[in-house]
């Protein structure tokens, strides 16, 4: 009961960086200026920030799984999935470092990462090696931040 609400709460960062959310309200969420060093920044790399964040933690979860053996004791299953449990970090955090110069870039590269990791969910699950709980609770998150994400591309025009 937990897991299906905080997954709802997740949704959010995604959902309320959107351009049709932001465009509803006719406002945009303010800008962010931790210091006097950094420059502003906008909603959409906010959104991008957290879609590469979602993006990694997908893969930790992965790496949980081959800590504990989950459903198998096969050492190279395990490694496999160990492997597999750092592949989105190391695929969302460069495409991060574009951001800046080309957003519509990182858009696209993170958005196909969380469909990608949703295709290894569901064939892991096939083979019974990730819990059903823990896909039951990856289908919505996935539409909804592919869908904001790509929102914004009207946003990051040349970007």
């Amino acid at each position: 009961m937990v897991a299906p609400f905080l997954t709802g709460l997740g949704i959010l960062p995604f959902v309320g960086y959107s351009s049709p959310i932001q465009q509803l309200f006719n406002t945009h969420l303010p800008k962010l200026n931790p210091t006097q060093h950094h420059k502003n920044v906008s909603p959409v790399e906010m959104q991008l920030f957290y879609g590469a964040t979602i993006l990694t933690f997908l893969g930790g979860a992965h790496w949980g799984f081959a800590s504990t053996s989950y459903n198998t004791k096969s050492t190279i299953v395990n490694s496999a999935r160990f492997t597999y449990g750092v592949l989105p970090s190391l695929i969302a955090w460069p495409l991060l470092s574009m951001a800046k110069t080309n957003q519509n870039l990182t858009i696209d590269g993170l958005s196909c990462g969380l469909l990608g990791a949703f295709v290894v969910d569901t064939n892991l699950l096939r083979a019974s090696l990730i819990p059903r709980s823990f896909f039951r609770v990856r289908l919505i998150p996935t539409v909804f931040g592919v869908l904001s994400m790509q929102s914004n591309h009207s946003r990051c025009s040349s970007k």
